[in-house]
């Protein structure tokens, strides 16, 4: 039955330093559900499902290790639910970042590993939760990771079979606490890359915290600014050791990741009401802008559309990059339209068994409609515990539908056998459609107005200044509680102490002086790395060692790889 709690989704995306404006909304969140909570006859609200990528699934073990243990000392005396301001205000600067970094990447992974080792090497057995926590049933986490090798995925052709790669993986784990309060570790197929048993893809305990803690930093090695890391994955009934990136490479905005993840875990309790499911996104970007094409001065008198091939690279590259972003967002349209369109079938069905004569045996449709959905529910791998919460719920999910389309199915019961007969045609049509249980998808979205301060250089500038850390963060908190207001959803008592949004930045000049410092060392490693790769081209290509060609090397691949760099930390230049 709904209206018994709220269990909340969320989905961290990668964000290079604006992973600090993540913190602060992950962290006013965090603060308004706890006030929500200890409210006398409130509706509790509980995060159950974490998806992120890149930077944005480091944020996510962190919130896991809050849930879980809010009452943990950090190490310097902070309290966990404050830690990820500590760390990504605080720690992630860039000259932290780089010392003991390689001539072959930009930053350090040691740096990161020294943080994660900081904060995350104690193994924390005996839970602390936070009122965030759902102690039902824990919490679910998946981080995207991009992968580096792989074996090749057989198509069936008619003449043998076609290969294709991908690359594109996830890691998934869940943490729960026992009646004993110990917290609990599983994970499925990832694990550290030294790990090895042999038959048996289920990680457990210490294995599965630490397979946790280095997944999610693993999908956070940005391209070029840290080296890949090395993880365990359970492939062909083995333990292999694979090479793994930045998760956000090939998905950056795992909405859809979310969305199975949180499916799937109310799919697996019984009991559970879609109208209890809330999903949140955290944008780092203020929402898109309409996109004004082709710039001013194209010849476009024609057919054909005659333009300067950097203005048509300066097109194409940040559509290419941004397409990691997009996909999730797409896959939300895509969902919506289908359940639409569904809707549509629906709702002639309605119409046609309302409209049906009172004489109509509607008994005997509904015996004749069952055993099929019975045998389609069978070949979807749906449980016949599973069929039922699908009966039971299947009206309550046409809820917020057009054309009063829950009201007009719950009119039917006023005739025998008729709205019985509609759910199982209804779910025949769900189950062959892949729509069971699905409803529409409308987030909670956080984003900010403006670009943030540390958007600059391709959001990577934000480890430059604290000064720049600090304000994301505080407007982080004050878009989460705004977005929450702006909800206004009756069932969330919001907090009513309001945060005050932060002022624009103005650096002094000893500001400005360590700014660009910052700056000057960031671009001194991206000249280090494109002289390495300009080494290392030289020993390849004949004359590649003349003194012109060396500078044309150097300077070209330091274009590219400051480009690059950029690109894969952030969003390509427009």
């Amino acid at each position: 039955m709904a209206n018994t709690e709220r269990r909340l989704a969320l989905t961290i995306k990668g964000g290079v330093s604006l992973g600090t404006y993540e913190a602060g909304t992950i962290t006013e969140l965090l603060s308004l559900i706890k006030y929500n909570n200890q409210q006398p006859g409130a509706i509790p609200w509980y995060i159950d499902c974490v998806a992120g990528a890149s930077a944005g699934s480091i944020t996510a073990a962190m919130l896991a290790r809050a849930l879980i243990n809010t009452g943990a000392v950090g190490p310097n005396g902070t309290m966990s639910d404050v830690v990820l301001q500590e760390i990504w205000v605080e720690r992630l600067a860039l000259d932290a970042l780089v010392v003991g970094a390689p001539n072959i990447s930009i930053l350090s992974s040691d740096a990161v590993r020294q943080i994660g080792n900081d904060y995350f090497a104690a193994w924390p057995a005996i839970a602390a939760p936070h009122p965030a926590f759902r102690s039902a049933s824990g919490v679910g986490l998946v981080f995207t990771l991009s992968a580096l090798d792989v074996e090749p995925t057989a198509a069936q052709a008619a003449n043998g079979a076609l290969l294709y790669n991908e690359y594109a993986k996830t890691a998934h784990f869940d943490l729960s606490i026992n009646n004993a309060n110990a917290v609990t570790y599983s994970g499925n197929g990832t694990a550290l890359y030294t790990y090895n048993t042999p038959g048996n893809r289920a990680v457990s305990g210490k294995a599965a915290y630490d397979a946790l803690t280095w997944a999610a930093i693993s999908s956070g090695a940005f391209p070029l600014a840290f080296a890949p890391h090395a993880l365990a994955r359970y492939e062909s009934l083995l333990w292999k050791k694979r090479w793994f990136s930045d998760g956000g490479i090939y998905d950056n905005d795992p909405v859809g990741q979310m969305i199975n993840l949180a499916h799937d875990r109310d799919w697996s309790q019984s009991g559970l009401d879609d109208g209890d499911r809330r999903f949140l996104v955290i944008l780092t970007e203020p929402q898109a802008a309409p996109d004004v094409w082709p710039p001013g001065g194209a010849d476009s008198a024609t057919d054909l559309l005659n333009i300067n091939p950097l203005d048509m690279l300066a097109k194409l590259l940040p559509g290419f990059m941004d397409e990691t972003g997009n996909s999730g967002l797409r896959g939300i349209t895509q969902v919506n339209q289908s359940i639409l369109k569904r809707a549509q079938t629906i709702s002639y069905l309605v119409s046609v068994l309302n409209t049906t004569a009172s004489s109509f045996d509607f008994a005997a449709l509904r015996n004749l409609v069952q055993p099929i959905v019975e045998r389609v529910a069978e070949r979807e791998n749906v449980s016949h515990d599973l069929l039922a919460l699908f009966r039971t719920s299947f009206i309550d999910d046409l809820r917020g539908l057009p054309d009063n389309l829950q009201a007009r199915a719950i009119a039917l019961g006023s005739r025998p056998n008729v709205k019985e007969a509609f759910v199982e045609m209804g779910l025949l049509v769900d189950l062959a459609a892949g729509l069971a249980d699905k409803v529409l998808f409308r987030p909670i979205v956080i984003g900010p107005a403006k670009a943030l301060a540390g958007d600059p250089l391709e959001a990577f500038s934000g480890f430059f200044l604290q000064k720049l850390r600090q304000h994301d963060f505080d407007q982080g908190v004050a878009d989460a509680y705004a977005a929450m207001k702006a909800v206004a959803d009756p069932d969330f008592a919001l907090d009513p102490n309001a945060p005050v949004p932060p002022d624009d930045v103005v650096l002094s000049a000893a500001e400005q002086d360590e700014y660009d410092n910052a700056e000057k060392l960031f671009n001194d490693r991206v000249g280090v790395v494109a002289d390495t790769m300009a080494q290392e081209l030289a020993g390849q290509l004949p004359g590649a060692n003349l003194p012109i060609f060396g500078k044309i090397t150097r300077e070209t691949i330091g274009e590219i790889v400051k480009h690059l760099a950029e690109m894969f930390l952030g969003r390509a230049e427009r």
